[in-house]
């Protein structure tokens, strides 16, 4: 009998809560005028229109890091890019913060925030910056002027562009999907429960 709780719990452990790590993510992008949102290569969230407008998409995805790519571009007016997400546990939709965010650096090592490679709108490679995030940059009308909030803070897009430049970024990385609580909570139960019978079996052959 005791063998059967043992395959039971084994089995509870490393097949059933595993798969309960999918998880449900709004994500919403804020752009103003052109956005792409992808993970694993899957479009989730486009926008492509004229002024400022939000995308949403939702995706089921396993805790851990999942590839992320998003393409801007600002072709007339004013620009922004602001992307945020929200979990089944979560209301309302909240910036994604830096450190759910990595990418490699020039010398191949994971750092916190996105790569960023920035282009004219003809193509042309202007700058990279390295370690993005978070993604929360726009044109700001106030008095006095605040030409543009990059990464949450005043000051010039990339150290380069206001609030109304025409440029197109592409960033790239990865994205963190954090274990829905409850999850964490059964695997625990799981090895903790694998942990007990195997060690009440030790003490029986003993």
């Amino acid at each position: 009998m005791k063998k059967v709780h043992f395959i039971f719990v084994l089995f509870f452990a490393l097949v059933i809560v595993p798969k309960s790590y999918s998880i449900t993510i709004d994500f919403w992008l804020s752009v103003d005028d052109f956005g792409i949102l992808k993970i694993d290569g899957n479009t989730i969230a486009p926008y492509d229109d004229y002024p400022w407008g939000q995308a949403y998409g939702s995706v089921d995805l396993t805790a851990g890091w999942h590839d992320i790519s998003i393409q801007y571009k600002n072709r007339w007016g004013s620009n922004a890019l602001i992307f945020r997400q929200k979990y089944p546990w979560e209301s309302p939709y909240s910036i994604v913060p830096i450190d759910l965010f990595r990418s490699l650096d020039p010398s191949g090592n994971y750092i916190q925030g996105l790569k960023a490679d920035y282009y004219d709108l003809s193509g042309n490679h202007l700058k990279t910056i390295y370690g993005e995030g978070p993604i929360h940059h726009q044109y700001i009308s106030s008095n006095p002027p605040i030409y543009c909030l990059y990464e949450g803070q005043p000051g010039y897009w990339a150290g380069t562009f206001t609030g109304w430049s025409k440029f197109e970024e592409r960033l790239s990385g990865q994205i963190y999907v954090i274990p829905e609580p409850g999850t964490i909570f059964l695997l625990g139960f799981g090895i903790f429960g694998i942990g007990i019978l195997g060690w009440s079996q030790k003490r029986k052959v003993k």
